[in-house]
Parts: structure tokens; C-alpha cells; sequence
């Protein structure tokens, strides 16, 4: 699930590329900052793609600095000083969704899988645990998609409902920040993330099918015999109503790389 919302670097201008990387570094930097040195081994893309959706619709001038990188000394990075609420949320979602995907490897895996995720889930529980007595709800949220999630694919060979949990989980992580701020722009988060999420459980689907037919593992489009034509056509649609959704938010000068991230990096 991890991974897959980025940009297509070579469309994007030296400014722009300049600019996802040190929200990219913002990122790892607050999740060192929050929850200790380790938890920037967790660092992806799809935080970096929170981060600055929530950085896009701030009206005030980000202050780029250039510093040390905590991991490797010898380089340096930039990073945005500002706007530390929203990098402590996109590492505070890591943490909540890399704990469930432990949880969730640990009854879906065997063998040395299982074990170093049983491994990571002992390292980050008491981390996942004050999470979710600050954010509750949705920590309550992400749990119980994940298990619905399991259940879903174990009784139905729709791939609608198969998709159905792990949209639900992006959508209200795009979306909670503004679910007591501004109800027309969490409506429209809620439909960005709802389909962005089917995209990702799609293709991550896509990528395994070679795989799942070859270990006999679950996977919808084999459920249902789906040829690549058709997968490419579900794949288009998810990202037809993202789009839809996207071009009704009003955003900064990120908008053009939050646009190359939906219509050219899926």
C-alpha cells in the first residue's frame, strides 16, 4: 500500500522537484523529531503526498533552510521551518498505518515475514498506543477498515467491495485535518482520498497478480479473471473521478505538482 503516490520527476520544473524534496525531508525530519530516529525508517511517498496536500492550501510563503541530514551527516538537505503541525500529522499517519500493515503481515505471512513483522509491531506499539488516545477516532477508523479489509476479501469476489476498506482508510486521512475546520473542503478530501485509495489498492493488486497466482494467494483480479484491458480501464476510472475531486480545491503554487502526482505519477 506504501509507496506509490509520487510525481513524474522528469515533468517537473527544477523549483518544483527542489521543493518536493524538502517536504520530503520535512517529513522525515518530524518523524525523528516525534517518535525517535527509527521511525524514519518508515518514511514513504505517500506521507510526502499528505504532507503537501495539506502544505497547499496554506496562503503564507514556506521558509526553506538548508541543514545536515540526521541520516547520513555528510549531506545536507533542505527543509521547510514552517508548518510543523502539518509534518507532525503526516508522520503521526505513518506511524498509524505502518503499525496496522505490522499487524496486518503478522496474520497474512509466515516465516521470516512474519517474524520481523511481529518484530516492528513490538517496536512501534507503545508509539501506536499515545496516538491513539490523542486521535482516537482515527485510529479507530484505520483498525477497523484493516480488519473489514480481511473479512471482505475472505467472503466476496467484488472488487468494488474489496477496494472499498483501504479507500475509506486514505479518505479520512486526507480529510481529518479539516473535519472540524471547513466542511466543503472535507467533503471534497474525503472524495480525493476515497479514490486515490482504490488506485493504490488497484494497482497494488496489478503489480502482485504474477505473484498471487504463482503462491495461490488472494487477489481480486484473479477472483474474478480480470484481463489486463480491463484492469488498466478500472485503474483510469479511479483516477478520473481523483481528478474530478482535485480540480474542485483551491490551491497554492503546489498545485502544479499535486497535478503531475494525479495525472502523470499514477
Amino acid at each position: 500500500m506504501f509507496g506509490y503516490i509520487k510525481p513524474y520527476n522528469p515533468e517537473l520544473k527544477v523549483r518544483e522537484l527542489e521543493m518536493y524534496k524538502s517536504i520530503y525531508c520535512s517529513v522525515c525530519k518530524s518523524l525523528g523529531k516525534k517518535f525517535g530516529a527509527t521511525a524514519k525508517f518508515l518514511l514513504n511517498y505517500d506521507a510526502t503526498f499528505l504532507a503537501m496536500l495539506l502544505l497547499a492550501f496554506e496562503s503564507e510563503p514556506f521558509h526553506v533552510c538548508k541543514k545536515r541530514c540526521t541520516v547520513n551527516p555528510l549531506k545536507k538537505c533542505k527543509y521547510i521551518e514552517s508548518q510543523d503541525k502539518i509534518f507532525q500529522y503526516a508522520a503521526t499517519v505513518t506511524i498509524l498505518l505502518s503499525y496496522n500493515k505490522f499487524i496486518d503481515d503478522i496474520h497474512d505471512s509466515s516465516g521470516f515475514k512474519k517474524f520481523i513483522a511481529k518484530m516492528l509491531s513490538y517496536v512501534y506499539k507503545r508509539r501506536y498506543k499515545k496516538i491513539k488516545q490523542v486521535i482516537p477516532n482515527l485510529a479507530y477508523k484505520i483498525e477497523t477498515n484493516m480488519i473489514s479489509q480481511n473479512k471482505i476479501e475472505q467472503n466476496t469476489a467484488s472488487i468494488d467491495a474489496c477496494a472499498h476498506p483501504s479507500a475509506s482508510i486514505l479518505s479520512h486521512v486526507l480529510s481529518f485535518p479539516y473535519k472540524a475546520k471547513d466542511p466543503g473542503t472535507y467533503r471534497i478530501l474525503q472524495e480525493l482520498g476515497y479514490h486515490i485509495g482504490r488506485w493504490v489498492y488497484f494497482i497494488d493488486a496489478a503489480d502482485d497478480v504474477e505473484k498471487d497466482k504463482k503462491n495461490k494467494n488472494f487477489n481480486p483480479f484473479l477472483k474474478n479473471n480480470t484481463s489486463p484491458d480491463e484492469i488498466i480501464k478500472i485503474l483510469n476510472q479511479a483516477i478520473a473521478r481523483t481528478l474530478a475531486a482535485f480540480d474542485l480545491l483551491k490551491l497554492n503554487s503546489l498545485q502544479p505538482i499535486l497535478e503531475n502526482t494525479i495525472l502523470q505519477g499514477l
